[in-house]
C-alpha cells in the first residue's frame, strides 16, 4: 500500500498539538469520530502491526492513546459537538412554551410593532392574531360549559340500603 501524504495545513495542526507524526492526529480524528482503537489504528497506519504480538499491538495502541495531543485533540472534538448537540436539541417543557398560544400571541404582536402600520404585512398579521385570539376564546367557552355530576358518599350498595326502598316507596317492592 502507498503512504498516506498530509497536506502541510494538516501536519503543522499535528505540530500545535505536540504530535511528531500528522498520523497520530488522523487517529485522534477517527478516535474522536467514535471509532474504534482498533479500526482507527489498522486506518491510519494501514494496517501495520497485523504480524506482529497482540500484547505489543496493545502496548503501541495504548501509547499512542495516552499522548497528550491525542488526548487534547480528542476532547476539543467532543466538547465541539457536545455544543452543537445542545443547541439543536429542545426539552418538552420548551416546546411546550414556545407553541402555546400565548407564546404565539405575543411574538405576533411583537413581529406587528416591527411592520408599518396599515401595510399588507400589517394586516396579515393582524388578522393572524385575530385568529388565534379567537381560538383561545373557543377554548375558554369549551372549559365553561363541563357539567359535573358528583355522587354520593354513601351511595347505596343494594337496594335495602336505599332510602327510596327503606321508605317503602319503591315500585318493585313487595308489600
Amino acid at each position: 500500500m502507498s503512504e498516506i501524504i498530509f497536506t502541510q495545513t494538516f501536519q503543522r495542526k499535528a505540530a500545535g498539538y505536540g504530535l511528531k507524526d500528522a498520523r497520530y492526529l488522523c487517529y485522534a480524528a477517527m478516535r474522536a469520530a467514535g471509532i474504534g482503537i482498533n479500526d482507527a489504528w489498522n486506518l491510519t497506519f494501514q494496517n501495520a502491526g497485523l504480524t506482529w504480538d497482540k500484547n505489543r499491538l496493545k502496548a503501541e495502541q495504548q501509547k499512542l492513546e495516552s499522548l497528550d495531543g491525542v488526548q487534547k485533540f480528542i476532547e476539543e472534538i467532543k466538547k465541539e459537538n457536545e455544543g452543537k448537540g445542545d443547541a439543536s436539541e429542545i426539552s418538552t417543557d420548551e416546546l411546550a412554551k414556545a407553541t402555546s398560544k400565548e407564546a404565539i400571541l405575543s411574538d405576533l404582536l411583537k413581529a406587528r410593532k416591527l411592520v408599518k402600520p396599515n401595510s399588507k404585512e400589517w394586516l396579515d398579521m393582524t388578522a393572524k392574531i385575530a385568529d388565534y385570539a379567537r381560538i383561545k376564546q373557543d377554548e375558554i367557552k369549551e372549559e365553561d360549559t363541563t357539567i359535573h355530576y358528583y355522587l354520593p358518599v354513601n351511595y347505596p350498595k343494594t337496594c335495602k340500603d336505599c332510602l327510596i326502598w327503606q321508605n317503602g316507596k319503591a315500585m318493585n317492592q313487595k308489600k
